[in-house]
């Protein structure tokens, strides 16, 4: 479990670091270990450990009993992969620009992650159906 959740909180920072490599770039920052030639390769690189990470947070959430913390727990998860999710269906200039999801896919989430986390079969499902 605590190997799950370290890499679920990896995963989740990973997604922030992505998700703002336009900006961070154009404020002359980078946080990817690449020279700016190899940026994009090295995103998409980094793109496939996130969802790595993503995957075993998954398997933490899945294992959490109380059904509150599972919730709670739960959400940043299924945001992180619907952002994930996103981010890979854009072009390369899209994604400098900036990705985010919408706040009618937040309010969505959070209605369908209060029925998914009943159950661990159920969140898989919401899980997967984000990914997609």
């Amino acid at each position: 479990m605590q190997a799950w959740g370290a890499r679920m909180g990896k995963g989740l920072q990973l997604i922030n670091i992505l998700r703002d490599i336009g900006e961070d770039t154009r404020n002359g920052r980078c946080y990817l270990p690449c020279e700016l030639e190899q940026l994009q390769a090295e995103w998409r690189h980094w793109l496939r450990t996130c969802v790595e990470h993503l995957e075993c947070g998954l398997s933490y959430v899945k294992h959490l009993a109380h059904g509150k913390l599972r919730y709670a727990t739960a959400l940043p998860l299924l945001l992180g992969i619907q952002t994930l999710s996103k981010m890979r269906g854009e072009t390369w200039e899209e994604v400098m620009k900036g990705v985010k999801i919408s706040r009618l896919d937040v309010a969505s989430i959070l209605a369908q992650a209060m029925i998914a986390c009943r159950n661990s079969e159920a969140l898989e499902r919401l899980y997967r159906k984000l990914e997609a």
